[in-house]
């Protein structure tokens, strides 16, 4: 359907243009929107390696909840608010899972 076409697409952009890092967001993100949260993991973690961004963080942290995997999500949580915290309300939209754990973060550092 539709989602595969989507994704064959950004798959040949990501792989003719690396360098610029919304190819790789916004491929990450129809995985993310069909489910393959594992898949979106391995992607992203391509793309951390290229491009250090706080939205890829707030990605890779989102996937780990969806995935159970509480401890690295907290972690990448963390690296996304250290590096980037004005997105925290969009992200926080966005991606309900990291609701509750921003609140808690931003609480503590002000304590």
């Amino acid at each position: 359907g539709k989602f595969e076409e989507s994704i064959s697409c950004l798959k040949k952009i990501v792989e003719m243009e690396p360098d610029r890092f919304y190819n790789w967001y916004a491929y990450s993100e129809v995985l993310m929107l069909i489910g393959e949260y594992e898949e979106a993991v391995s992607l992203l973690e391509k793309a951390l390696k290229q491009h250090h961004r706080a939205e890829l963080f707030y990605q890779m942290s989102n996937c780990y909840f969806h995935l159970k995997e509480e401890q690295k999500a907290k972690d990448f949580l963390e690296i996304a608010l250290d590096l980037d915290p004005s997105l925290s309300e969009d992200m926080q939209q966005k991606y309900p899972y990291i609701r509750e754990e921003v609140k808690n973060k931003i609480k503590n550092k002000r304590q």
